[in-house]
């Protein structure tokens, strides 16, 4: 896996650390477990506790109706990657037909999302 840190410089006044923002539990485990994040090059600038989201448990072979345009579930990201995670995580999609934002933004309305911030 891989997580892209934005927003990092080093100029003559200092250094800026880059940073990334995740709602994930699955990519921010991964990171904490990286031996980066115990080196303490790695580290936790803030964090947020956020609320459980609930989740649809469904069986292999079961079919799950599309959700209607007025049924749109509106998901706040901070990033591409955070949105492609997302859908990965959430709904099972396969990460190799997200390669693009049209394709994220394509997958996630089938799966009646809608995300912000991207």
């Amino acid at each position: 896996m891989k997580v892209h840190f934005t927003n990092g410089s080093v100029t003559a006044h200092g250094v800026a650390p880059a940073t990334f923002t995740t709602s994930s539990k699955l990519t921010q485990h991964i990171i904490e477990s990286s031996e980066k994040f115990k080196s303490g090059r790695i580290f936790v600038v803030s964090a947020v506790e956020l609320p459980n989201v609930a989740t649809q448990a469904v069986n292999v072979g079961e079919t799950v109706e599309a959700p209607t345009a007025a049924d749109k579930k509106e998901v706040n990201v901070a990033s591409l990657a955070e949105a492609k995670d997302y859908l990965v995580e959430n709904h099972g999609i396969a990460a190799s037909k997200l390669r693009s934002r049209a394709q994220i933004v394509e997958q996630a309305a089938s799966c009646g999302i809608e995300f912000k911030g991207i």
